[in-house]
């Protein structure tokens, strides 16, 4: 008996929720109470067994959840290459299909955003460019003014000049 419940406590806590009360109620079945005992015994199995399904439906749930989360945070970290891949027709799998083209999605709006940006970019260049050429162009026709005042100033000079000696 003391082996068995050695055995059962290296086997893990699941297997020992139903080992145990077996064991216990074995002992009370051999001890004269065996009507009192087998409906004890079949009650502590069936809620051994309740135990041992729901911890296994516990972990066949709660370990896709986990990687769905993981799959979310490596997505908000701002990695849009990551993806949960599960397959299935449960609720889980349905929600990480979600998810999937919820990222996907994001990742072709910022796709669309970076090209519009650099778009953006290549127009604010060009116009930079132009403004200048304009500047050029605008020193270019100072100058010119100048030298057109300049020239204006030398003839009225001259004319000046011509008509003191008529």
């Amino acid at each position: 008996m003391l082996l068995r419940l050695r055995l059962a406590a290296r086997l893990g806590t699941a297997f020992a929720v139903v080992v145990l009360p077996l064991a216990v109620l074995a002992l009370l079945a051999a001890a004269g109470h065996a009507t009192r005992a087998t409906t004890l015994i079949l009650a502590a199995a069936g809620i051994g067994l309740a135990v041992v399904a729901a911890v296994a439906v516990t972990r066949s749930v709660s370990a896709p959840v986990a990687r769905l989360r993981a799959t979310v945070e490596q997505a908000a970290g701002g990695d849009l290459t990551a993806q949960a891949l599960m397959s299935g027709r449960d609720e889980v799998s349905a929600l990480a299909a979600g998810v999937d083209r919820m990222i996907e999605a994001t990742r072709g709006v910022v796709v669309q955003v970076l090209d519009a940006a650099r778009a953006q970019q290549d127009r604010a260049a060009d116009m930079a460019g132009a403004a200048v050429q304009a500047g050029g162009a605008a020193s270019q026709v100072a100058a010119t003014m100048d030298d057109v005042a300049r020239a204006s100033s030398e003839q009225a000079h001259a004319a000046q000049t011509v008509s003191d000696v008529v």
